[in-house]
């Protein structure tokens, strides 16, 4: 664990082939913190999307 980190930050391409990759790592980050199981002391969570669209 990494007691110090108060923001998480992820670069995920916007599609490979014909999955969108973005959407599949939102709806899980969206899933995990709604979910209220798992307590992360972060400050907040940025998903940067890059590449075509």
């Amino acid at each position: 664990m990494m007691p110090e980190v108060k923001f998480l930050v992820t670069a995920i391409r916007n599609k490979y082939l014909r999955s969108s990759d973005f959407k599949k790592v939102k709806s899980f980050y969206n899933t995990l913190y709604t979910s209220n199981r798992s307590k992360f002391p972060l400050t907040g969570v940025l998903i940067i999307g890059y590449g075509d669209l």
